[in-house]
């Protein structure tokens, strides 16, 4: 059940993407992360839908670095515009919603 809101999720974010066709944002879907990094456009998809991505997915930089696979300063620096990573593009196309932050009980009063 899972991977069929996985592959929701995916192409709701896919959507976002409008220089691409409904069949290949749906393929993408299926066949996965490969897919979607071959498929993003080279002129069209850029930091600032990589940027919504991220925080309409509920990502820092800092928690979102790790999840890619990269450190949170070189997600800072491709997202700035001061390197370019295409693979990182595409896996931030794809990356599924935040896990909710753990609640801080607060301990004070509590004495």
């Amino acid at each position: 059940m899972s991977t069929i809101k996985e592959i929701l999720m995916l192409a709701e974010v896919l959507s976002m993407m409008e220089s691409l066709s409904f069949e290949v944002r749906f393929e993408a879907g299926l066949i996965g992360f490969r897919a979607a990094s071959a498929l993003v456009p080279r002129d069209g998809y850029g930091v600032n839908q990589a940027k919504a991505i991220l925080k309409a997915r509920g990502w820092t930089y800092r928690t979102a670095g790790p999840h890619l696979g990269v450190s949170h300063p070189h997600l800072s620096e491709v997202l700035n515009g001061h390197r370019q990573s295409k693979r990182l593009l595409a896996a931030i196309a794809t990356i599924p919603i935040a896990p909710p932050k753990p609640s801080r009980k607060s301990t004070k009063g509590a004495q």
